[in-house]
């Protein structure tokens, strides 16, 4: 186990903890996604010793939250409290990491209620385009720790899960052997050695950890609509894959692309400004991005929210953003007003102390220097938006676009 600690003052005299605990590899989690998610869901449902309710009811009492998840292969760790009270939750942190009991009755609770969730979003648009277009970016076989599921799958596969299972996984796979974590918080060293030890010290998992990377799936063209009828409102998410990670060169390139396209203020990037502000078919648009530090397996997209009635006009406008920025490039104007609005937001996550701890645990999983944060923005500061242009023809192109568009289309 690895572990950081940042010493400073959070407001009202707060501690934040946060920690990933990657765990087995591809062949051992093979079909085992939704167990590893029901036992992350049902690890603070009871313990030898405290039930669900008395649990929350103590959490409450001292002001503090604790939350567990699991993605891919790591369970995840995230812990708020107090300095005076620090001591007591970490010992029932280590309550649910060794003695949780995983009640029946609590998991046919959380099945019922995690079906109602899904099932709503079976038919909400906006939850329908980003679970539909995960699928069609992505063609791992069903098992696989990255296989991306529909919501039916999800709930089919977390009703097939049975308490055994939650059990023996538990018990097999989860573990602080290959655990690195952030504590940010206004302690000193001792204590924070103290509480890491007291809490980690004897929690492991003989199972052995091997690393499962992402692949790259090169995305096609593809348009498809999801009617979903009685919803006012429709939603459409779009992406291209890009064969890309962090110490790619042209990885600063495509973040300033990705700000002036529509990741940036709503005045001054292109989809929002042409959605919203020109035309006023959109309630909310934007693009996003996701470049890995590990892996290829990277990806840009846009999104946006409307009326049913004017998916024609979304669909022409974001297709002719796509086209004036291939063919025109955007301006230099536009990237100095998106260089300063970036930096801006920069500045202000770095006020975030959560932010701070992810940060901080994600260069500790990935092996690299923090310092690279500011390396990163001296490199997009150095850009020109010539380069910027070149990168975005050279990663960008309409014939691998994916939009998946959800909304009532029949209503007149």
């Amino acid at each position: 186990m690895r572990y950081s600690f940042l010493k400073k003052p959070v407001k009202g005299n707060k501690v934040l903890l946060s920690f990933q605990a990657p765990t087995g590899n591809l062949k051992d989690l093979s079909g085992k996604s939704y167990i590893a998610s029901m036992m992350a869901g049902q690890i603070k449902s009871g313990t030898k010793t405290m039930t669900k309710e008395q649990i929350q009811d103590k959490l409450d009492v001292l002001k503090s939250n604790v939350s567990f998840g699991w993605e891919g292969q790591a369970f995840s760790i995230n812990i708020s409290t107090y300095e005076e009270n620090i001591s007591e939750v970490m010992s029932i942190v280590k309550s649910f990491l060794t003695e949780a009991t995983f009640p029946e009755n609590e998991l046919v609770k959380a099945k019922t209620e995690n079906k109602a969730n899904y099932e709503s979003q079976m038919n909400d648009p906006q939850g329908i385009v980003f679970n539909v277009i995960s699928q069609r970016m992505s063609h791992y076989p069903k098992g696989h720790i990255f296989y991306a599921a529909s919501f039916q799958e999800i709930i089919d596969g977390e009703n097939a899960v049975t308490r055994q299972q939650i059990v023996d996984f538990y018990t097999k796979f989860i573990g602080g052997n290959n655990v690195v974590g952030t504590v940010v918080g206004n302690l000193t060293q001792d204590e924070v050695d103290k509480l890491i030890t007291s809490t980690f010290g004897n929690w492991k998992t003989s199972t052995k950890y091997t690393k499962v990377l992402p692949e790259y799936f090169e995305t096609k063209q593809h348009s498809e609509a999801i009617n979903t009828p009685d919803k006012e409102n429709g939603a459409v998410a779009g992406g291209i894959s890009i064969k890309m990670k962090q110490d790619n060169p042209d990885y600063p390139t495509i973040i300033m692309a990705n700000e002036m396209f529509g990741a940036g203020g709503f005045m001054t990037s292109r989809i929002p400004t042409r959605l919203r502000e020109k035309e006023g078919i959109s309630y909310g648009a934007g693009s996003y991005m996701n470049i890995p530090y590990d892996n290829e397996d990277g990806s840009f997209g846009v999104y946006a929210f409307y009326n049913p009635a004017l998916k024609s006009k979304v669909d022409e406008a974001i297709r002719d953003e796509f086209t004036k920025a291939l063919k025109d490039g955007f301006t230099k104007e536009e990237f100095n007003s998106s260089l300063m609005s970036w930096q801006n937001e920069r500045k202000t996550r770095l006020g975030n102390d959560n932010f701070l701890a992810s940060m901080i645990t994600g260069a500790m999983k990935n092996n690299y220097d923090i310092s690279e944060f500011d390396t990163l923005e001296n490199k997009v500061k150095a850009l020109t938006v010539d380069q910027v242009n070149a990168a975005f023809r050279k990663y960008i192109s309409l014939d691998k676009l994916v939009l998946i568009y959800a909304g009532d289309f029949n209503k007149k």
